[in-house]
């Protein structure tokens, strides 16, 4: 009978079940886009950057990190003008 379900009641699906090829390697049901939820590079950095402390002091600046490593520089620190910055980045053509 045509129109009808499958099954003993004809109550199941009416339509066939479309083929689709798969040509990568991957698993059933893998996500390859879940590769790049996480970005590592941005977790790495932000934990390295927690461990290090920078101040301004007189004579210069103080990097210190977690591990006491102590950096000291007798430069001075650049005062930048916020209005600058935002247009600081670009270039006269």
């Amino acid at each position: 009978m045509t129109g009808s379900g499958l099954g003993s009641k004809e109550d199941g699906i009416k339509e066939a079940i479309k083929v689709k090829l798969k040509f990568d390697q991957a698993g059933i049901g893998h996500n390859r886009g879940d590769e790049f939820k996480f970005h590592w590079w941005d977790h790495a950095f932000n934990k390295a950057a927690r461990n290090i402390k920078v101040n301004e002091t007189q004579n210069g600046i103080k990097i210190k990190s977690k591990g006491n490593l102590e950096v000291t520089s007798t430069k001075k620190a650049l005062k930048v003008n916020k209005k600058q910055m935002i247009y600081g980045m670009f270039v006269k053509v």
